[in-house]
Formats: structure tokens, C-alpha cells, sequence
């Protein structure tokens, strides 16, 4: 029992908005008991498109088109007070106008303004300009929070990591408008058809920061409540909620007030292309063609985010640093690093400060993609096509969200100084809030933490892709294809697999310990163990202590290893990202296709193809990207479709003098068909061990409780080797997901209201077979469910009716 004296008046006030229990409990130990935890989500929405074509004179054809789109609910409202219930927000807008102009019989013009606005809005439900005073916090820091952002604050209960009790967190409002110019034309004179012209568009992005944080977020957990003494194992429950009582919030990362800021992005492109269609005679017709693309590289509109990294400046610490260093290095020798190797070079940039360009990376401008093709008919059945082309992919389009280290602050809830006096609910934040600094850190901002920057000189990725095909004409109407299908890509962003799930990091650590370093033992073995000891301990001193601007390095009294000899040891991460992968694809594609016949259209698909490629980092030191097979590869592709007029109905084969009432019933019905069979695709690993070559995993007979044969790996977690170098691939050709097989059906009829108006009715049957596709196995090595399914991953059986009327 916590007598009535100590109990928080804040925390009483909180608790006033949190209804009592509904009932008993869900569960043995009472849990989930509170009302309308499963309340619906009741949305508003509408969508108007309008379009208007007018012939302005016989030269001009021009259109006026406008869509509007607004999603509103209300969700999240368990508790019915301030705490809960969240506004969302969806609404699009936008509109094109399109000329197009005839110059002259065989010169036309196209030009072409589109404009799109997508607006993003979540806020609480009861609104903001909330009175923390009313709950007894403070004026000071009621007053220290704009009151146009200020929420009921975010009240989070655990108990054994699992939160029990949650008040409501939102806070979004995000603006994106688009904006794009087309002018292309079109040019005949004699065997040459020209098309050229250019297309410009803007990106802005503009994001508003909202959090409910902005308003304080408390997290109260077992860390001053457990007992009798401050190592005792935390209760299963309650331990949480007596901290709420007594006012005392924890640490944990979850108890603080922050500071954001709003950014205003833009990033825009020019694009201009050629291309000369030319009918060389009655056989051959060449296709030669060119695009350039220039983009213009991100920017903020107010310089308010970081740009780049040098990795040559001085930091100011550098001197004392390596004299710190200098002094332990007798007693404490690192043989990899000497004290005349020790450095502390490189410092984040910001936009547009000494000397930085406002441009968030370098431009590009040797986007050229040159185009080539040749049709040329062998005889009256028989055409050969060929062709090459190169793409490129955007840099700057939607690249990511501004950097805005130091332009956001977070102030951090200190429970106690001594373990002995507390702050609580009552003043959270005696020393006030910490405001953002900007850019006035210059180099020094982000030291002691993991930092982020754009790689100021990107290489852009681009596919260069080529094909050859035979197509022929059959007897009984049917059209033959052979295609021979390739694409190599360059310049690919790369990945970084995790050492300990399936998942990965897009951009790469130049910062990570060098993969030299790391022990190549397969196993927990003396090695490993000696190796992951000798880089993981902490050394009694730290060169970084006490100096200024170090975060919590400058606390620290110790150090590894491994911290010291990264190549920027200041950072704790260094994350950007990275160009260096190329892909490779090969395919053989036929297509059959059987032309319109008594009602019935059939078409016949399969590619064989290999999909390579080199985007995975198997360590994040790693200085070259592995070779795998790709996650989108699927050797085997078969796709049937048919489309057939039922022969039922007036002027049919069957029931041909049926009239009025029954033909609209029953006659004119169309069917279509689709089905699809597809190779699985490679299943993603974590980092594991062999205990065979690998040639055996894969089994002749597969079933959800056995994917693969799980005794080829080491499965002891004991066992499993510590930083050590992974060799094991992210994914296996002979190891893939369940097969697709698919059937979806469909059925049409149109009735012909009258002139110019038309009803169609369709009923859309997706997976009409209701074939079972399953999940993808557990893949880690330790987890008692190692090689089971238990999910799967497409959809059951699907009805859809739908009706359309043309006018």
C-alpha cells in the first residue's frame, strides 16, 4: 500500500482521464479490461472527378480535368477523455489542363500543366490547446509550450516491458504538391515520324510538427518501485502503475519533452528527349532515340538541415584526445592502433554554411540515355525485333527527409541525482526545456551519437536493358513470340544485412569496426570467444572524458576496443548511403496468343529467366557488396488467360431467338480467366551456420512443419560464434517461398441503356479456387519454430461486384 501523503497530485489528475475497469479481465492476471479496446473505425470519405473537352477551333482539342478526394475518422478513443481518440485526415487535390495543337497536317503539339496536393493531418480528437495546469503541472512549463501544440501528455504504464496502460500519441501534418509541365511534339516528313519535347516537375514536401511529446511523455515501469531492495526482479504486474502513483517516471528513452522543427523541401527535374522513328523501306524500320534528365538536387527551403561530411577536418578535442590516449598507451597497448595512428578527423556540414552549397548533394548531369531499336520482317509472317536502352533512376525525387540534427532538441526526464531525492510529475523540469541550437555547432554537432548525412556525391543507378525477339504468325490465327530479355543495372543503392534478423539497414556504417578485425571461427570456439573479448572489453580509460561537446562520451570513465580503432571514433555510427551494387538479369519469354474465334480469345506466357545481383553487405565493414541471387527472382513464370463470349443469346449460337426480358437476364455474358503459376521467391536469412555444405538443406518433400531440413544448422545458442565474419548468404537459390498458384475468374455483361449510355455489371472472383499459398518459414536457428510455417501470405477466396454506367 503507498500511503495517501505520497501519492502524486499530478498523477491523481492523470488518472481522472483513465476510466476504472470495465470488467474482471481478459486474462488470469486481469489484463485487457479496458472499454472499447476494439472500437470500429467509422470513415468519411468522397471522391468527385471532373472533366471537360472542348475543340477550342478545328487546330486546338483541349481538357480541364479536376479530382477532389477527402478520408476523415475518428480512432483510438478507448478512454473517451483527453487521453485518446485521434482525428485522421486524408485529402487530395488536383487538376490538369491539356492542349493539344494541330501547327500544320503533319506537325501536332501536346502541352500539358498537371498539379497535385496531398495533405496528411492527424491531431487529437478533443483538439489541442490543452491546460496542463489543469492537471497540476507547473505554469512554467505549461507556458513554455506554444499553446496552438499543446496535448494532453503521453502516459505510458509497463509491467515486464509490456505496456499495460497507454494514453493517446499523434501529431502529423504533411503537405505534398506536385507540380508538371509537358510540351511534346510530334513531326512527320517522309519515312521519319519525330517525336520530341521536354517535361518539367516539382516536388515539395512540407512536413509540420505536431507530436503529442511536444507535450511531454512520461513512461513509469518497475525501476524505483521494485523491491525489498533496487536488484529485486520486477513483479509480473503492478510495479508500473505504483510508479504512476508516486509521480516517479523512468528514464528508459520514453520520459521526456522535445523540441521539433517543420521543414519545407523541394526537389525538381528537367527532362528533354528525341526520337526518330524511321521506315527505312517496306521491311525495316529503325528506331534511334536520346533523353537527358537533369535533376535538381534537394534542397530546404530555409538551409535547415545537415548536408555532408568532410572527412579530413580537425575536431577541436583532437589534441587533448590523443594526449589522453598517448598516456594509457603504455598500459594499455592496442597493437592496431599506435598513438601516432590515433585521430579524430571528420564533422558533419550543413546546408549552405561556410561555403556548403544550399543543395542537399551534388547535381548530375551525365543523365544521356541513349535508345535504339530495329524492326525488320524476314518475310509476310515473320518479324525480328531488337533493341537497347539505357535508364536511369531519380536521385532526387523524394530521396528522404530533410537531416535536422540540432534543429530538434530533446529534454530528458532525470528521476534523481543521488537515488535517494526524486523529481517528479509535480515539476518534471526544474532546469526548463532545452531549446534546438541549429547549425551553430557547425562540426561538433552529433559527437558521442550516431549521425547521419547525405552522401553529398551520389552516383545515380541506371539499367541498361536489351532484347531480341521472333514473333510469327501460325495457322488457325495464332501469334508466336521468342524474347530474349536482359538488364544490367549499375550504380545500385546497397544494403546491409543484420547480423541478427532477416531485416537489413539501407544506408551503409562507414563508421563500423573494419571486417578484418572480426573472427572468422564458424563456432563459439577459444578463438571466438578470445577475439570477442579482446574488442568488447572496456579499457580503464577514455580519451574522450570530460572534454566538451562529447555527449555521453565525455561521462564515459571507459572504453572498448573496437570504439577506438573505428575510423572516426568520435561517432558511435556513421551512416550514409551507398552506391556500389549491380544487378544482372537474363530471361527466354515466349507468348502465344490465340486470336478472337468464335467467341474465344486465349494467351499463353512463360519466362524463364536468373536474376543475380551484388547489393548486400554480409558485414557492415565489408569493403565490397556479396553476390547472391535476388530476392525478386523467380526462374519460372507460366500465366494463362482466356476471355470467351458465352454462345448464349439473341443472334447466338444457343437460344438465338430469345427476346426482351430473358436476353438482358441471360444472354451477352462474357468470362475471363486468369491463371498464374510462379517459382517462390528466395527466403531471406539471418546470419547462421552450416554444419553441412549446404547441398542438403533443401528437401525433395516440404510441408509447413518442416520448410527445410533444420539439422544442417547449428542450432545451439551457446554455440553460435560472437562478431565474427559472416560468410552465410542472404538468400539461396534452392530455398524459396510456397509456389503461386493462382486462379482468379470473372464475369461481364453490358446492357445498352440507350444511345450513348451504357451498364455494365461485373462479379470479380480472386482466388476463385481458394488455393493456399503459405507464409514464409521461421529462419532463426535458436527459435524452437525454426523451419515451421505458420501463416500464409495471400489472400483466401474474394467476392467484388461492381457496376458502371457510361454516359
Amino acid at each position: 500500500m503507498i500511503p495517501a501523503p505520497l501519492l502524486n497530485p499530478v498523477s491523481l489528475k492523470i488518472l481522472e482521464n483513465f476510466p476504472k475497469p470495465f470488467n474482471s479481465g481478459r486474462t488470469a492476471d486481469h489484463l485487457d479490461n479496458f472499454p472499447a479496446q476494439n472500437e470500429l473505425e467509422v470513415i468519411d470519405y468522397w471522391t468527385h472527378v471532373v472533366k471537360i473537352d472542348h475543340n477550342l477551333s478545328q487546330r486546338n482539342r483541349f481538357f480541364v480535368r479536376g479530382n477532389l478526394y477527402d478520408r476523415s475518422s475518428f480512432i483510438n478513443d478507448w478512454f473517451k477523455s483527453y487521453a485518446s481518440g485521434q482525428a485522421q485526415n486524408y485529402l487530395s487535390r488536383g487538376g490538369s489542363l491539356d492542349d493539344v495543337h494541330t501547327f500544320s497536317p503533319s506537325f501536332l503539339g501536346n502541352f500539358r500543366y498537371g498539379y497535385n496536393r496531398y495533405v496528411r493531418l492527424t491531431s487529437p480528437k478533443r483538439g489541442r490547446g490543452f491546460d496542463l495546469t489543469s492537471l497540476g503541472f507547473p505554469a512554467s512549463l505549461n507556458n513554455a509550450i506554444d499553446p496552438a501544440l499543446r496535448e494532453f501528455p503521453v502516459i505510458i504504464v509497463r509491467a515486464g516491458g509490456t505496456s499495460i496502460l497507454q494514453g493517446l500519441s499523434t501529431g502529423e501534418d504533411r503537405n505534398i504538391d506536385t507540380h508538371s509541365f509537358v510540351a511534346a511534339f510530334t513531326k512527320t516528313k517522309g519515312a521519319h515520324t519525330i517525336e520530341f519535347g521536354h517535361e518539367y516537375r516539382a516536388y515539395r514536401y512540407n512536413r509540420y510538427v505536431t507530436t503529442t511529446s511536444g507535450s511531454g511523455s512520461y513512461l513509469f515501469e518497475e525501476t524505483y518501485t521494485r523491491g525489498p531492495i533496487d536488484n529485486s526482479p520486477a513483479s509480473p504486474m503492478g510495479q508500473g502503475f505504483a510508479a504512476l502513483l508516486l509521480g516517479i517516471p523512468s528514464t528508459s528513452g520514453s520520459s521526456m519533452i522535445v523540441r521539433n522543427t517543420s521543414y519545407a523541401a523541394e526537389s525538381t527535374a528537367w527532362m528533354f528527349y528525341f526520337q526518330d522513328n524511321w521506315r527505312v523501306n517496306r521491311k525495316a524500320t529503325v528506331t534511334l532515340g536520346v533523353r537527358y534528365e537533369l535533376e535538381g538536387p534537394m534542397t530546404e527551403r530555409y538551409n535547415r538541415t545537415l548536408r555532408g561530411f568532410d572527412p579530413d577536418v580537425v575536431q577541436p578535442q583532437e589534441a587533448a584526445a590523443r594526449a589522453a590516449y598517448a598516456a594509457a598507451y603504455a598500459a594499455t597497448p592496442t597493437a592496431e592502433l599506435t598513438p601516432e595512428q590515433f585521430k579524430v578527423r571528420g564533422g558533419l556540414q550543413y546546408a549552405g554554411v561556410n561555403g556548403q552549397p544550399r543543395e542537399l548533394w551534388d547535381r548530375n548531369t551525365r543523365n544521356i540515355m541513349p535508345r535504339v531499336g530495329l524492326a525488320y520482317r524476314l518475310n509476310e509472317k515473320t518479324v525480328l525485333r531488337t533493341g537497347y536502352g539505357v535508364f536511369y533512376n531519380p536521385l532526387g525525387v523524394r530521396r528522404g527527409d530533410p537531416l535536422q540534427d540540432g534543429y530538434s532538441e530533446t529534454t530528458t526526464f532525470v528521476p534523481t541525482s543521488n537515488q535517494l531525492t526524486f523529481t517528479t510529475l509535480s515539476n518534471p523540469f526544474p532546469n526548463g526545456i532545452l531549446e534546438p541550437v541549429g547549425n551553430s555547432l557547425g562540426i561538433l554537432i552529433d559527437l558521442g551519437k550516431a549521425a547521419t548525412f547525405f552522401n553529398s556525391h551520389p552516383a545515380s543507378s541506371y539499367m541498361q536493358r536489351w532484347q531480341l525477339s521472333i514473333q510469327r504468325e501460325l495457322p488457325r490465327q495464332i501469334f508466336l513470340e521468342v524474347a530474349y530479355v536482359g538488364n544490367y543495372g549499375t550504380n545500385i543503392e546497397t544494403e546491409v544485412a543484420s547480423t541478427s534478423s532477416t531485416g537489413f539497414t539501407p544506408i551503409k556504417d562507414l563508421n563500423a569496426l573494419p571486417s578484418k578485425y572480426l573472427s572468422t571461427s564458424v563456432i563459439r570456439d577459444a578463438a571466438n570467444s578470445a577475439n570477442n573479448s579482446y574488442w568488447t572489453a572496456n579499457l580503464q580509460f577514455n580519451p574522450f572524458r570530460n572534454l566538451p561537446n562529447m555527449g555521453t562520451f565525455a561521462s564515459n570513465t571507459t572504453i572498448t576496443r573496437a570504439a577506438l580503432v573505428r575510423p572516426y571514433p568520435q561517432y558511435t555510427q556513421l551512416m550514409t548511403t551507398d552506391n556500389s551494387g549491380t544487378s544482372f538479369y537474363q530471361s527466354l519469354q515466349v507468348r502465344a496468343e490465340r486470336r478472337p474465334r468464335n467467341g474465344l480469345t486465349t494467351s499463353l506466357g512463360y519466362t524463364w529467366s536468373k536474376f543475380m545481383e551484388r547489393v548486400m553487405y554480409l558485414n557492415a565493414g565489408d569493403e565490397m557488396p556479396s553476390r547472391s541471387v535476388a530476392q525478386q527472382d523467380h526462374p519460372h513464370r507460366i500465366t494463362v488467360s482466356t476471355v470467351y463470349e458465352l454462345p448464349v443469346g439473341r443472334r447466338k449460337k444457343f437460344l438465338s431467338g430469345m427476346h426482351g426480358v430473358a436476353n438482358a437476364i441471360v444472354g451477352g455474358w462474357q468470362v475471363q480467366g486468369i491463371y498464374t503459376w510462379q517459382t517462390g521467391s528466395p527466403i531471406t536469412w539471418p546470419d547462421a551456420v552450416l554444419l553441412t555444405d549446404g547441398s542438403n538443406v533443401a528437401l525433395d518433400t516440404r510441408n509447413p512443419n518442416r520448410w527445410f531440413d533444420t539439422s544442417a544448422f547449428l542450432t545451439d545458442s551457446t554455440l553460435l560464434p560472437q562478431n565474427h565474419l559472416r560468410t552465410f548468404s542472404r538468400y539461396f537459390n534452392t530455398i524459396r517461398l510456397d509456389n503461386t498458384n493462382n486462379f482468379d475468374l470473372a464475369a461481364t455483361k453490358k446492357w445498352r441503356v440507350r444511345e450513348g449510355m451504357t451498364l455494365q455489371v461485373r462479379a470479380d472472383f480472386l482466388n476463385a479456387l481458394n488455393h493456399t499459398r503459405f507464409g514464409s518459414p521461421n529462419t532463426q536457428p535458436t527459435n524452437r519454430s525454426f523451419g515451421q510455417i505458420t501463416a500464409t501470405s495471400a489472400d483466401p477466396r474474394q467476392v467484388q461486384l461492381g457496376m458502371k454506367l457510361t454516359f
